[in-house]
This record gives C-alpha cells, structure tokens and sequence, in this order.
C-alpha cells in the first residue's frame, strides 16, 4: 500500500507514465477499497491530473488484442517476407555508403545474405516495427469512439439503460451514469453514478475454468463505493448524502474517506452516510417503499420524502405551510407519470391545494 509521502512523485506524471506505473495498473485493472481510497484522494489533491488519469485508464482497460493464430506456413511466410524487407534497407543503406566500390556481383548475393543480418540490427529493426505497431494501435484507439458511454437525465424525465453484461439501471430524473461500452472478461465492471438510479445486476454465467465470466459489479458515488455479485438494489445520492437500500442478495459498502469499516448489507437494509457529520444509519425498512420510483409511482411516502422528491426530480422548491405534514405517512401510490399528473395526485393523497409561483410550489392545507 502505498504512503501519503509517495504521491509526490505522481505530480509529473503524464499519461505514458500512468500506464506504465505498477500501482496505478492494479487500481485501474484490480481495484480493492485501499487503492480506491488511495487514489481517490490523490484526485481530489491534484485535480489538474484528471484527464490525465481517465485517459490511461481507459487505455489500459480497453485496449486489448484479439487472437487470430494463424497456419505455420502463413506464419514462415510473413516471416520471410518481414527479413527481406529488413535485408533490403540494409543493403540499400550500405550501397549508398559504398558508392563506386559497390558491384554487380554482390548485387546477386543479396537475396543469399539476407537472412544472415547481424542479431542486432534484427532486434533493432523489429524493436522499431513494434513500436510503430503500438503507436499505431494507440493512435487508433484515440479515434475510435467507444471509450465510456453517459447516460444523463433531465427533470422530470426517467431512463431504462442496459449494460454490456444485460444489466439494468433505471436512471431516476436529473441523474447521471457512467462506464466504459465495453468490458472484458473477469474485469471489474465499474460504474459512477450521479443522482438515484436503480440497478437490476445480472449475475455472471459461469465460464469453464472461471468463477464467473464476469468480475465484481462495482458501482461509484462521491464518497462510496458498492461492491455486488447479482441482485437488485438502490442508490440515491442526494443533499450532500449517500442512501443504499437492497432489495434482493448481498452487497457490500465500502467507504471511500475516512475510516469507517467496511458494511455487509442483506435484504431489507438500508444504509445512509452523512459525510459531513461523518455519520452512518442502518435501518431495516420494506425496500418497495423506496424503489417504486422506477414504476412511476411513490408507495406509503412521508411528507418529507414526497418533498425531497419533488424538489430533486422536478427541480421545483416545495413550502409545506403546515409543517407537521412532513412527518405525516400518506398510505397508498401516488402515481408520477408526469408533473402535472404528479401535482393533481399529490393535492389528493395530500389534501392539499398546490399552488405554483415559477418554480416554487407551495402545498396548503384545504
């Protein structure tokens, strides 16, 4: 594990340097909450690195090679070939040197020493094509437009986004999402997430040889981080807090800053961290009642949930002029197709006339 004093040395580091750091390729390809924190909090010291940073983890992450083997003859052919071509730019480099001296005989002998180049000048000139090959790749790659996918949501607007393992995140309005459009085999499949979203995680298929054809389902938030194998949950981060709540199998929190231990969650459980106040809740609740926002509809919500809701999905400013309501539970759905039908179903369930100043709405008792 690296130590405070080490970051030091990452100041200067360009994206050539990331990649080819030890420490920066375990994060990036086997991440574990140590190094997350470590290099979370490395971010936040040096946020003139970011791009720096996001552009060798992506390149670490997607560049890969697909194996095509080909016959041996193909192989003895392409190989011929690639010495001749050696063998010709040096001979051509030594008749230019050689000027008048050069004759016709051993004009007819070069095809015989071709192959007998020093080892040297093999390994130098092969050294060179591989580094034009990488180059190539890299320069490929930068153009290809298929390094991390963004879903975002306006107010008022809900969004059903499908992973490249078939997962399912229903987005929740103003909220947004981030991963990389594809993932490899065994990695870590990592997501950043802004906002609530709702995540229907599938469960890797097992591969002969292999646990899983997929690794850890990993997802992010400012302070975070959720570690799952297969299961439905929720993650709402709002108001400068982070909620959890899961509905079937099993996660686990890992807390990004400070030194809070680690939290194994079952179903039932919901789990709030306050960063400020440094302060973490788990509560046992009815999950249903905190993730029916993906069908459209709140179930048995509170006053101050039914505000809180309001204000961060719509974008409005909620006044309750009778202050108890926000503790009050309102039993039943209150079905959220739209604002307006949101607004005409609220005032009903609420007893309440809704009445609308731009973007301010506030809620009197009849």
């Amino acid at each position: 594990m690296k130590k405070k004093d080490d970051s030091g040395k990452y100041a200067g580091f360009g994206v050539n340097d990331f990649i080819c750091d030890e420490f920066f390729q375990d994060w990036t390809l086997r991440p574990n909450p140590e190094s997350e924190a470590w290099w979370q909090q490395w971010k936040q010291e040096h946020p003139d690195k970011h791009g720096e940073l996001e552009q060798a983890g992506d390149l670490l992450t997607h560049i890969g090679f697909k194996e095509h083997w080909p016959s041996e003859g193909k192989t003895r052919q392409s190989l011929a070939a690639s010495l001749a071509r050696i063998a010709e730019d040096e001979d051509r480099m030594r008749i230019e040197g050689a000027g008048d001296d050069y004759s016709e005989k051993e004009e007819k002998n070069i095809g015989r020493r071709m192959i007998w180049m020093r080892p040297k000048r093999r390994v130098l000139a092969a050294s060179s094509l591989i580094g034009i090959l990488i180059l190539a790749g890299i320069l490929v790659y930068q153009k290809q437009d298929h390094q991390m996918a963004n879903h975002a949501t306006e107010y008022g607007t809900m969004k059903y986004v499908y992973l490249p393992d078939s997962s399912k995140v229903v987005l929740n309005g103003h909220s947004a999402v981030q991963y990389a459009k594809s993932w490899k085999e065994g990695a870590p499949r990592k997501l950043w997430l802004e906002g609530e979203a709702f995540f229907d995680v599938r469960h890797p298929a097992p591969v002969a040889g292999e646990a899983n054809s997929y690794g850890s389902f990993l997802v992010y938030t400012k302070d975070l981080m959720v570690e799952v194998l297969g299961t439905e949950f929720n993650v709402r981060e709002r108001r400068g807090r982070t909620e959890v709540v899961l509905a079937s199998g099993k996660i686990r929190i890992h807390f990004l800053h400070g030194e809070q231990t680690d939290m194994l969650m079952k179903p039932g459980d919901k789990i709030t961290y306050d960063p400020q106040q440094e302060l973490i809740t788990r509560q046992a609740i009815i999950p249903e009642y905190y993730i029916s926002w993906k069908d459209k509809k709140l179930t048995n919500a509170t006053g101050r949930q039914i505000v809180e809701y309001v204000e961060d999905n719509y974008g409005k400013k909620v006044i309750l002029e009778d202050t108890s309501m926000a503790s009050r539970q309102f039993g039943g759905d209150v079905l959220l197709d739209n604002f307006d039908d949101a607004l005409f179903a609220l005032s009903t369930v609420m007893n309440v006339q809704i009445i609308q100043k731009n973007d301010t709405l506030i809620f009197r008792p009849r």
